[in-house]
């Protein structure tokens, strides 16, 4: 018979040896919230968590500076202005005599280009500690970021409301390319001269350079209709009736949700059609993948594709602009360029300041050779 002389003598027999310290523990372990004993590693790499499309930006044709002015003709030899001649001429009766001469009325037209710059620096201690600490490298990381920055500012610019950000320093907008004096009467908030572009002054009356302006008002304010498809369709004809085809409609995602609700009940979204649209930066188009133009698919209507953009100038919803890229393009003077200078390239008295700096510029500007070609239609719910 076991005889035994202590407690501690009878838990080891039943239980163990070592069953008096597990049960008998006081334990202090290290965890992740101790004090001074985990710090998490966030890394280099940044998430962003902002919608940074350029959609017009980067479908909008880009062509070379070559000249800083253009010649259009404003007026046929007969001097009708409009869609239609007004005055038939050229019948010669037998035997008579040959017509005067005639010519068309020419206008010139100028831009200069714009530079549009966005910078960024850090410190040469900050760079210093991204190398030692859990730390972003500061310039790595501005770079990466403002390379898309800078053209969305630039896309953002071509979407602008011209009666409350005249173009200044910046990019012309397409809706002040886009307008009319019709326009420009019927609305009390478009003021004097926010519709002259391009040294044209639209103020004096309708002209040649007036666009076809879809609008509705009451007492000189806008009255906001519903979107129908025959809105769209009349827009089209009188754009076409014009001279213009155009190929491209720029739009918000709110218009465009509710053109396909327009759409769906008929079960012909774009009229059944997609299309594949190749967005260009700079002039260069995106190359063929296996076979396929690079690219991304698109709806249409009446064979249009339809691109929007969070940037759309909105009335109730976003206006629709019908643009017409054979006559609406990006001129570049200077393609996008990245500059740096500091500390790192033996150079701090160039920023006057122990840190490095960098820049991203473009020089350019929005033309418009055809005014009419182009369409807008506004004052949507």
């Amino acid at each position: 018979m076991q005889r035994f002389k202590t407690i501690q003598q009878l838990e080891e027999y039943y239980y163990g040896r070592n069953a008096f310290g597990n049960v008998m523990k006081a334990d202090d372990p290290y965890l992740t919230t101790t004090t001074g004993i985990y710090n998490p590693i966030y890394g280099q790499k940044v998430w962003s968590q902002l919608n940074q499309e350029k959609n017009v930006f980067a479908c909008l044709p880009k062509k070379p500076w070559n000249s800083t002015g253009w010649r259009v003709i404003s007026a046929r030899s007969d001097t009708s202005t409009g869609a239609t001649i007004t005055t038939v001429s050229g019948g010669v009766a037998e035997g008579g005599a040959i017509p005067d001469t005639v010519k068309p009325t020419y206008a010139e037209v100028y831009t200069k280009p714009k530079t549009l710059a966005h910078g960024f620096s850090a410190s040469e201690v900050d760079k210093f500690l991204s190398g030692v600490d859990d730390a972003l490298d500061p310039m790595a990381s501005a770079r990466e970021y403002f390379a898309i920055e800078h053209p969305e500012h630039m896309n953002a610019m071509l979407l602008a409301n011209p009666a409350t950000a005249v173009a200044g320093n910046n990019l012309e907008s397409i809706d002040r390319v886009i307008g009319s004096y019709q326009e420009l009467t019927d609305f009390t908030n478009i003021g004097a001269n926010e519709m002259d572009i391009f040294g044209l002054d639209r103020d004096a009356g309708a002209t040649w350079t007036d666009a076809y302006v879809s609008s509705n008002h009451s007492g000189n304010a806008s009255s906001p209709r519903d979107l129908t498809l025959s809105l769209m369709d009349s827009t089209l004809t009188n754009i076409r009736q014009n001279g213009g085809q155009p190929d491209v409609i720029f739009t918000g995602w709110d218009t465009l949700e509710r053109l396909q609700g327009l759409l769906q009940a008929q079960r012909r979204f774009g009229n059944g059609d997609e299309k594949l649209v190749i967005p260009t930066f700079n002039g260069i188009k995106g190359a063929p993948v296996s076979g396929y133009e690079g690219g991304f698919t698109v709806a249409t209507y009446q064979g249009i594709p339809i691109i929007p953009t969070k940037e759309c100038m909105q009335d109730t919803i976003s206006r629709m602009y019908f643009v017409d890229s054979r006559y609406m393009h990006l001129k570049i003077a200077k393609p996008t360029q990245y500059f740096e200078t500091g500390i790192s390239s033996g150079n701090p008295f160039a920023i006057n300041a122990f840190a490095d700096e960098g820049l991203y510029r473009t020089m350019a500007e929005l033309v418009c050779t055809f005014f009419k070609a182009h369409g807008k239609l506004r004052d949507l719910k």
